[in-house]
């Protein structure tokens, strides 16, 4: 069942109408996570005596998934950027190890499969490599996760849909599923562990679980655009803008807040807020960020959070439900609303609005 899913979700990605680099890798993903699926099937059931070099070249390509798992992270982060042919180094790994087996693929495969078996050592030693090189790649993920959301928080008033979390949780879930595999496989090299501490089954359940999360999400994940501001590029060292300059964004930023009340509009980016002040998106951040300690997001959501406690104060609001207060206010989910209020009150809405009905 999981080896149907994951080749339709493959099929899907490639046929998505903006087939973009991360659907591409994600795809790859998919289809070197089947080969490893596909792999313990075929030692579980003895088939390597029969076909040792498929299962040979399966056990080499776990030297893919971290690589790729890292660069459908970079491209799905920001999706203007362009593939360049130096990230295929980032797969020399798998490359080397093919080249080098390259006279055993060509041997008949009595021989391929005596040598898996009179090189357990080796085979082991490539097992601690893969492992290792899935943490380090998994780590660098979450560093990519750490600065997209930053830079998502500049750009964009509403994230819920591109902070990337079920990738990040993902990515954590990766990497315990490899650190348990590489305690196992340590393990197994010192003492003799019981057959009941064969992690095959549960690698093959887990392997299939994570075809369906990725390939459902993945084909979900909307495009994130990230828009130019200086935390894309180097931070405010090189920047032009004066003290002066500086002290005219802030207070016309302040005032086109309180008369107009951008923050109303869900969709505000920073991009529609500079154009409002006649000003550029990486001034406009600079601005944000030093002059008022704030994120465009929380800048934002602060707003959002100060024109609903007057609402919920006001009588003219009372048939309004909290909901309807917080799509009013420029919210999308309830969740977001809640966690935010809380942020900046220290009280959930309903608590919040219980204590006004007590004055």
């Amino acid at each position: 069942m999981g080896l149907g899913l994951g080749l339709f979700l493959v099929y899907l990605l490639f046929n998505k109408s903006k087939t973009i680099y991360a659907n591409r890798f994600l795809a790859l993903i998919l289809v070197f996570t089947i080969f490893q699926l596909l792999n313990f099937l075929i030692f579980a059931n003895g088939l390597n005596i029969d076909i040792p070099r498929i299962a040979l070249f399966f056990s080499t390509s776990t030297l893919l998934l971290g690589p790729l798992h890292f660069l459908y992270t970079f491209f799905l982060s920001n999706q203007k950027l362009e593939f360049k042919p130096k990230y295929i180094l980032l797969c020399l790994l798998f490359a080397l190890a093919n080249l080098f087996f390259i006279p055993l693929y060509l041997k008949p495969s009595t021989e391929v499969y005596n040598y898996f078996y009179e090189n357990q050592a080796f085979f082991n030693a490539m097992n601690y490599i893969s492992s290792i090189q899935s943490i380090v790649f998994m780590i660098l993920s979450l560093k990519v996760l750490k600065k997209s959301l930053k830079r998502v928080k500049n750009s964009y008033s509403v994230i819920d849909k591109i902070n990337l979390n079920w990738l990040k949780i993902l990515t954590y879930l990766i990497l315990l599923f490899i650190s348990i595999l590489l305690v196992n496989l340590f393990l197994d090299s010192i003492i003799d562990l019981p057959e009941y501490f064969n992690p095959g089954p549960i690698a093959a359940l887990l392997l299939t679980l994570m075809i369906y999360i990725t390939g459902f999400l993945g084909l979900r994940q909307p495009e994130i655009i990230l828009i130019a501001t200086p935390d894309t590029i180097k931070k405010y060292k090189t920047s032009g803008l004066s003290a002066t300059q500086a002290e005219i964004i802030r207070s016309k930023l302040l005032q086109v807040i309180e008369t107009e009340k951008p923050f109303l509009d869900k969709d505000l980016t920073i991009l529609k807020l500079a154009s409002m002040l006649n000003t550029s998106t990486a001034y406009l951040s600079q601005v944000i960020n030093e002059k008022m300690n704030k994120n465009f997001y929380d800048l934002i959501n602060y707003y959002r959070i100060k024109e609903a406690k007057k609402r919920m104060a006001d009588p003219k609001y009372s048939h309004y439900t909290l909901l309807g207060i917080a799509f009013d206010v420029g919210f999308n989910s309830k969740s977001t609303f809640n966690s935010i209020f809380k942020k900046y009150t220290n009280q959930t809405p309903s608590q919040y609005s219980k204590s006004l009905t007590k004055k």
